[in-house]
């Protein structure tokens, strides 16, 4: 049980992790003018999670 509580508490902090970077992405396209690739660059997104956030765009 204690197991299986880490793995949802796991999944919950991607995806809050996931809102937030989603969140700063729109915030630097916004405020500079950013395309979504130059916004990631700047955050230093890595590259095999861009598509997660492409899509959330």
């Amino acid at each position: 049980m204690c197991q299986a509580l880490m793995e949802l508490m796991k999944d919950e902090v991607q995806e809050e992790r996931d809102k937030v970077t989603t969140d700063y992405i729109r915030n630097l396209m916004d405020s500079m003018n950013l395309s979504a690739e130059e916004a990631m660059e700047a955050l230093r997104v890595p590259e095999e999670r861009r598509k997660v956030f492409i899509v959330k765009l």
